[in-house]
């Protein structure tokens, strides 16, 4: 098994990965100092997984899949719309930022269905963290130099309904299991 590390996304359909990779260009032209993340791999993070899928037995992998088919099912009821907040680097308590990302405002509804869902995965012993400090964002790219976020948050970013959204590798019920790697 590959010994990169894992995590579950929410993607954007591919015209809306498109609309988003325009935006992120007219910014990096503003700005000129980014390396701008690739269209097809724009997403959200959900839930960080690392290392922890590496050696889990299929057994275990399909209990995973059972839990994620799960909430991708209460989470297409919940409507949510995420509203774009501001831009800001990562790290956030560090000097050296790596990152630029558009964050979006705080949505109880999807932190309390983020918060269970870690914890449901957290059980299963692959996801190591269960705080509610879940924070919408999309990563928009590297940073080559050090710009001013003030001038860039009188720009906007696209709200974000959650229905428009799937869950990266379960698209109409398919299984996770070819991201996951099962181990025989």
């Amino acid at each position: 098994m590959s010994n990169k590390n894992n995590w579950l996304s929410f993607m954007l359909s591919k015209k809306n990965r498109n609309i988003m990779n325009e935006i992120n260009k007219q910014i990096n032209n503003k700005t000129n100092s980014l390396d701008i993340i690739d269209h097809n791999l724009i997403h959200m993070t959900c839930v960080f997984l690392g290392k922890l899928l590496q050696g889990q037995k299929k057994e275990i992998l399909v209990n995973i899949n059972n839990i994620i088919l799960d909430y991708i099912e209460k989470l297409r009821n919940m409507n949510i719309t995420l509203i774009f907040y501001r831009f800001d680097y990562l790290p956030f308590d560090k000097p050296n930022k790596k990152l630029l990302i558009a964050i979006y405002k705080e949505n109880k509804k999807l932190k309390s269905w983020n918060y269970d869902f870690r914890i449901e995965l957290n059980k299963l012993g692959v996801c190591s963290y269960t705080t509610d400090d879940f924070m919408p964002h999309f990563t928009i790219g590297k940073i080559k130099n050090l710009f001013s976020i003030t001038e860039l948050n009188k720009l906007s970013y696209p709200n974000i309904n959650i229905n428009n959204l799937y869950l990266d590798g379960v698209k109409n019920k398919y299984i996770l299991l070819s991201l996951i790697h099962i181990s025989e």
